[in-house]
């Protein structure tokens, strides 16, 4: 399962921040592929975070079409904002990993995997 996300918002400072977030993206994806991670028929997983949501551990899955599967959760943008920016990629890499957890739990998929997978890139990063 491919992860692909992007800033749902009109703020434009958080997307200029996310491109240089998706490095990270990059590198967990491919520490997903390497592990053979369990991806019952979901290709990607399209994540919007978006800035209007108030709950920080919000999850919202939309969708589920030819293997891509939508699912949005929140940003606070002026607490992200005020991070450093070592900080601010354990955020991203932390809020991504509690969409993939709620994914794995809807979808029944196996999580060890995962849980490797964002042990070792967060690992690299600290």
């Amino acid at each position: 399962m491919k992860i692909s996300s992007r800033p749902q918002t009109s703020i434009r400072m958080v997307s200029k921040k996310f491109r240089l977030l998706y490095s990270l993206e990059d590198k967990l994806n491919s520490f997903i592929e390497r592990s053979e991670c369990d991806t019952g028929g979901i290709d990607t997983l399209q994540l919007f975070f978006d800035t209007d949501l108030t709950d920080a551990d919000e999850v919202n899955i939309l969708d589920l079409k030819g293997g891509i599967l939508q699912v949005e959760t929140s940003l606070n943008w002026d607490e992200f904002s005020q991070l450093k920016f070592s900080e601010q990629q354990v955020e991203f890499i932390n809020k991504i990993y509690v969409a993939v957890k709620k994914v794995v739990e809807v979808y029944n998929l196996s999580q060890d995997m995962y849980d490797e997978a964002f042990k070792e890139l967060l690992n690299e990063i600290k």
